[in-house]
């Protein structure tokens, strides 16, 4: 089984699922775990939540390898089987819309607070932005690389299994910088850790054009799957951290709206690019020097901050009064 562009008759289908089925599911996905940890346990929990969802893919990858046979129709046909009759009566019975009993508003920390941000103040702030086009472009060019990484290879000369293996060898490594960035996020400025992602997103996109070797093609893996496992646990986490959980869904949902139109612009921007040049590099390096940019800048974006109100307003006014 081969990977195809879809027809243009395909193309609104396509939209639909994306916009409607995958976008939906990954914003209530990522605001209930969100919602129901403590920041605390967030970067844990959100490590567990993203190894949990490459498991997924990797099964996903596995499985349809083996289906040589089967046409793309009939794999998704199997999968949608799977989530309507298997894993949704299982989040009728076990999801729920507020902490659990252990997570719930304690004397130190509380599920909303006066200084969680509102929707508007959300996007006013320069971190937002930052956050939304770093995580989105990621999004671009992985939809782009994905989806044209057989016809990439075939043009460093490898063989076409070597999507596949470029495939399963991504996996690993984007589970071990899912628990490794969920650990790192209780030490480390958010902004940091998405500049290293960027650097080496940066660093493979722009070694990808030189590569010829097997050697090389896992070194090239290895960063991908580590740009991959470090992004999708910034997203799942960084939102409730930031700015709070009273309109985190309003907030993660204009956040995944930005991942979802740059996601669907990248299979186009690589199809142009190839139609026109005859080859998918000066894309590649276009995007590597774009990533480069955006780890230099990114790692100087202030981090939102906001002024108390109500009691706790009233009580740091006293603490900082002249003689107090």
């Amino acid at each position: 089984m081969t990977f195809q562009v879809p027809s243009p008759k395909s193309d609104n289908k396509c939209s639909l699922t994306r916009g409607f089925g995958q976008s939906a599911l990954s914003v209530v996905s990522i605001s209930m775990t969100g919602k129901w940890f403590k920041k605390s346990r967030l970067p844990l929990a959100t490590g567990i939540y993203s190894v949990l969802v490459s498991a997924g893919f990797l099964a996903a990858i596995s499985w349809s390898r083996a289906q040589t046979e089967a046409s793309w129709r009939d794999l998704w046909g199997t999968f949608g089987n799977i989530l309507l009759f298997f894993f949704a009566p299982l989040f009728l019975l076990f999801t729920r819309s507020a902490p659990g009993d252990d997570e719930k508003d304690s004397a130190t920390e509380t599920t909303t607070t006066d200084d969680d941000f509102t929707f508007a103040e959300a996007l006013m702030t320069p971190s937002f932005w930052m956050f939304g086009i770093a995580t989105s472009f990621y999004g671009l060019v992985q939809s782009g690389t994905s989806l044209f990484n057989e016809s990439l290879l075939v043009e460093r000369g490898f063989e076409k299994t070597a999507f596949y293996d470029l495939s399963m060898m991504t996996i690993p490594m984007g589970l071990l910088a899912n628990l490794m960035t969920g650990w790192l996020a209780s030490f480390i400025r958010f902004t940091y850790l998405t500049a290293i992602a960027m650097c080496l997103l940066a660093i493979a996109l722009l070694w990808l054009p030189s590569i010829s070797t097997r050697p090389q093609l896992i070194g090239y893996a290895a960063a991908m799957g580590s740009t991959g496992g470090m992004i999708t646990v910034l997203f799942f986490m960084i939102w409730a951290r930031l700015f709070g959980r009273s309109e985190l869904g309003r907030i993660q949902g204009v956040a995944q709206m930005l991942t979802v139109f740059a996601s669907a612009l990248g299979p186009v921007v690589f199809a142009k690019v190839q139609v026109r040049f005859g080859s998918y590099y000066p894309a590649i390096v276009s995007l590597g020097t774009i990533a480069a940019v955006l780890s230099v800048v990114i790692a100087f974006v202030p981090l939102p901050r906001r002024k108390p109100h109500g009691i706790r307003a009233v009580l740091t006014a006293i603490e900082t009064a002249p003689g107090a």
